[in-house]
């Protein structure tokens, strides 16, 4: 049995670096290996060096392998750790047992590592010791921790309290337009606190806390400053089925304030970007507040003159999920869900896409519950030019360009309501790309007794104006389709052209409503039986109570004169006084409706306010149209 002597200096590594240099992870291990009290023969035998977590038994934390060393005079000297050993990757925050192994004879008892004097301040600061010192000039910083590692999770500075009140890291600045705490990429600073502490990041607690007392300070100010990539300003989670990705609240009750504000340079970053990672709850990718009369909960702007930009995005990708939701909760006065604007050319000023294609979503969803409110209101303010006060598209094959809806059972309530100044503007422009399948440019939909699906109101006196327009290109489409009946106190016409120029052409009105059908026949020996068209038979009801009516008109003069004998589906025409000529007709067969077979000169309630029909209303109707576009 081979018994050594061994002897150990080693130096403990932590996984800390200093600005200045990188402390080895490496062990400096040496031993003297004896036979009976005499050095072992000068040469290269295998050893192998493990640590255990316990001086007898436990668990292997690390392993050498088996190394080949070179001794004299039985001593030998190793740097455990290092190349190709694995490098160890151990805290050293708990007690060490090192095993070493001499030709496969275990040399026991294991050896308890130590640390060398100065080493304990590797683990880090002493509690209470303070950095502080001068920068005049650069970028420099009084204390700077850089995280090189390419995986993981990765930190800057990470800072854990437990302390009611306590915060996790607390920065701050004395000096007007300054920062109390600034981070860059990844986590440029990550604190966790529990309870209700200030950290940022954490359960029931503040995501992020920030604070200035200074005019035009910042209580917290995020900035991606990189020109390209997917960068952020700041980007804030919340996993909880309640919390909040980013809360902002600006608490003065007068003044220009924002509850965030966020400015990004990057061709592809964002300004403020929230995620609301929970899958179900009600979450806030982000979620803003401002109680002064004059603030914004949430402002975008992009004030770049040109390009593909947006002053807000918002996109859903769940089924039942919105891109952008705005909530005007206000029953009175001119509250407005979302309000965006932007000064570039080819810009939005709410811009909004729901990506998932199947389920109930909506690029933009809004809500009003006043009864003078509005679900949405666009206006485009330009005095000339091809504007559009509200403009939807959709490239689905069932899918809506825009669609309101009005909830409220009461009140002047719109489900879309467009607006424009333009001489060539549009006060709502629908657009469905879809070549094929049940597309709408413009959907309007009405669920009260006496509402409107789609109302469209020219309030001006004079000129050719319309207060609905339909244009359709396919020639067997319809410019306007309606279904329930059409009803109206003005003219009912059609346009055709004439020599003259488009001339208009007037429809017949009857009390009751009947459909008719046209044809002529031959008297063979004075007897012709006429089969009415099967189609034609489909749409009108004949029986006893609602019998056809049918006009002959001869074209013979040397017929005696003819009779006609009507049944369910056909009629006769009968030469009278036994006459047997052979002459030509033209007739003229007219039924009632089927399901209208009890119409007629039915009460129009609708019209009773019509100005058209009652002139002396006009007047009032002026005056209501100039209070609600003054």
């Amino acid at each position: 049995m081979i018994r050594s002597t061994l002897s150990a200096v080693i130096v403990v590594f932590v996984a800390a670096t200093a600005s200045y240099a990188e402390i080895p992870q490496v062990i400096s291990y040496q031993g003297k290996i004896t036979d009976s009290g005499a050095p072992v023969a000068d040469g290269t035998y295998d050893m192998r060096f493990r640590i255990y977590n316990t001086s007898t038994g436990g668990s292997i934390l690390w392993d050498s392998g088996i190394r080949s060393v070179s001794l004299t005079d039985g001593i030998f000297s190793v740097l455990l750790g290092e190349s190709p050993m694995p490098v160890i990757d151990l805290t050293f925050d708990e007690d060490y047992w090192l095993l070493v192994t001499f030709e496969s004879d275990n040399q026991t008892p294991r050896q308890r590592l130590g640390s060398v004097g100065y080493s304990f301040m590797a683990s880090g600061l002493v509690p209470g010791t303070e950095v502080s010192g001068s920068v005049t000039s650069g970028t420099s910083a009084v204390l700077e921790c850089t995280n090189t590692a390419t995986t993981g999770t990765r930190y800057g500075i990470r800072g854990i309290v437990s302390s009611s009140y306590g915060a996790g890291v607390y920065g701050a600045n004395t000096d007007s337009n300054r920062y109390g705490t600034l981070g860059g990429s990844d986590y440029g600073v990550y604190g966790y606190g529990n309870s209700m502490t200030y950290g940022y990041l954490g359960g029931d607690t503040v995501g992020a806390a920030g604070m200035s007392d200074e005019t035009s300070g910042r209580g917290v100010i995020g900035e991606a400053s990189a020109t390209s990539g997917n960068t952020y300003g700041g980007r804030f989670e919340s996993a909880s089925n309640a919390g909040t990705g980013v809360y902002g609240r600006a608490s003065a009750t007068a003044g220009l304030t924002c509850g965030v504000h966020g400015i990004n340079f990057s061709t592809e970053g964002r300004a403020v970007y929230g995620d609301a990672g929970a899958s179900t709850g009600t979450t806030y990718g982000g979620y803003f507040e401002n109680a002064s009369n004059n603030g914004r909960a949430v402002y975008g702007y992009a004030f770049a003159t040109s390009g593909d930009t947006k002053g807000i995005m918002g996109i859903s990708s769940s089924p039942t999920g919105m891109g952008v939701y705005g909530l005007a909760a206000a029953t009175t006065g001119d509250a407005i869900g979302v309000t965006g604007w932007t000064d570039a050319s080819s810009g939005w000023g709410v811009y909004a896409q729901a990506a998932s294609s199947t389920g109930d979503n909506y690029g933009v969803y809004a809500s009003s519950n006043s009864a003078q409110g509005t679900g949405v209101y666009g206006k485009a303010e330009a005095s000339s030019g091809a504007t559009i006060g509200v403009r939807g598209r959709s490239a689905s094959s069932a899918g809506m360009g825009v669609y309101g809806q009005a909830i409220s059972e009461g009140g002047v309530t719109y489900g879309v309501h467009g607006e424009t100044n333009s001489t060539s503007g549009r006060g709502v422009d629908g657009l469905a790309d879809a070549a094929s399948g049940s597309t709408y440019g413009v959907y309007g939909r009405s669920g009260s007794p006496s509402g409107t699906g789609v109302r469209g109101n020219a309030y001006s006196t004079t000129g050719t104006n319309y207060g609905v327009y339909g244009h359709s290109f396919s020639g067997s489409g319809y410019g306007v389709w309606f279904t329930g009946g059409l009803a109206g106190t003005g003219t009912k016409s059609c346009v055709v052209k004439t020599s003259q120029g488009p001339t208009l052409l007037y429809c017949q009105e009857s009390p009751e409503n009947w459909f008719e059908d046209f044809g002529e026949g031959k008297l063979v020996n004075g007897h012709c039986r006429v089969e009415l068209d099967p189609l034609f038979l489909e749409t009108v009801t004949i029986d006893a109570e609602n019998p056809m009516r049918v006009f002959i008109e001869l074209h013979d003069e040397y017929c005696n004169g003819v009779a006609v004998k009507k049944d369910l589906s056909s009629f006769e025409v009968v030469e009278r006084h036994g006459g047997s000529s052979g002459g030509t007709f033209d007739y003229r067969v007219v039924a009632k409706r089927k399901g209208f077979e009890s119409k007629r000169l039915d009460y129009c309630k609708a019209a009773e306010t019509d100005s058209y029909l009652y002139p002396e209303l006009r007047e009032k109707e002026l005056e209501e149209l100039e209070a609600e576009h003054p």
